[in-house]
């Protein structure tokens, strides 16, 4: 319950910091927040929300993408 990872501390982009057992949503991470990560390179990249994302994002995605294909 004592853990404070402020946003941008996890790998993930995230925080850490548990709601105490007194709040509706006790035991919940309330820094947690959906995070994008995109493959460049051949690696990992968190691309999205910008204000952790240490990467851009690359788009539209490039034409070998199986993601790209229609």
């Amino acid at each position: 319950m004592e853990t404070d990872i402020p946003d941008g501390g996890t790998t993930q982009g995230y925080g850490i910091r548990f709601n105490p057992p007194e709040h509706e949503m006790a035991g919940q991470n309330n820094r947690a927040f959906p995070v994008i990560i995109q493959y460049i390179g051949g690696d990992m990249k968190l691309v999205w929300p910008p204000h952790v994302a240490p990467h851009e994002p690359v788009l539209p995605l490039p034409a070998k993408s199986p993601y790209a294909m229609r």
